[in-house]
């Protein structure tokens, strides 16, 4: 898994069939250790017994967590003018003022998998109890919780 973990920057906004590659990897890994055969299902077991992440949520959960980096300075090579609030852009308060505001807006496909566009869209789908951690432990569990039910929710 910490070779998975390390390769995400190389295939986190690739293509849907070399992400199933990927899962299928996993899957075998799991059947692997629980000694379970081809035909029995493992992805509830994965996520509920292992914690463990399926590729997409791999990458959305490393993304946020360098987008927290990035929010309290934690990242020193990127200036605080990268991503900044709604607040910053008009003088109305609004509902989403808490929000990240994405300066390009993406006119390609690929626009769309740039870490700037899809941090931000990610950060933005976060609920407050996990954008409003200050640790980077805190967030790190409330963040890993959260996508771990939205993973269960899609199988």
């Amino acid at each position: 898994m910490p070779i998975l973990n390390y390769m995400i920057a190389v295939w986190g906004v690739a293509k849907k069939n070399v992400l199933q590659s990927i899962d299928k990897v996993i899957r075998a890994l799991e059947r692997l250790i629980l000694n379970r055969g081809r035909g029995e299902s493992v992805s509830k077991f994965l996520t509920d017994e292992f914690g463990w992440l399926f590729p997409k949520f791999m990458c959305d959960y490393a993304t946020l967590v360098f987008m927290f980096n990035i929010l309290n300075d934690n990242v020193h090579y990127f200036s605080n003018y990268f991503v900044y609030t709604k607040v910053y852009t008009h003088k109305y308060c609004t509902r989403n003022d808490s929000k990240l505001h994405c300066e390009l807006i993406p006119k390609t496909n690929n626009g769309f998998t740039t870490f700037y566009y899809w941090g931000i869209k990610l950060w933005n789908s976060l609920p407050m109890n996990v954008t409003n951690s200050t640790e980077l432990t805190t967030y790190k569990t409330n963040l890993k919780r959260h996508i771990l039910c939205i993973q269960n929710e899609s199988l």
